[in-house]
């Protein structure tokens, strides 16, 4: 679960190109951070998930992300984005 982003910036990728019927995309320099709880059964695949330090709460602080690329049209956007 994402628990704070912070957006530094936001340009557009490969300078505006339009890739097909999905058009073009931005990439979105900031920060994510989130957690995740190590007894939910969707995290039952997340090798070495149970040995990880723990926050107070019990959860897992999955670090953070600092790159993402999205369409650039919001009517063309999944809700997704690819993250590095």
């Amino acid at each position: 679960m994402i628990i704070d982003v912070t957006v530094n910036n936001r340009t557009p990728l490969v300078g505006g190109t339009g890739f097909g019927d999905a058009g073009a995309y931005e990439r979105i320099d900031g920060v994510a951070s989130g957690v995740l709880d190590p007894a939910h059964p969707r995290n039952r695949g997340i090798a070495l998930l149970d040995q990880a330090p723990r926050t107070p709460g019990g959860l897992v602080d999955t670090g953070r992300i600092s790159c993402c690329c999205g369409r650039l049209i919001r009517q063309r956007a999944t809700g997704g984005c690819c993250m590095r």
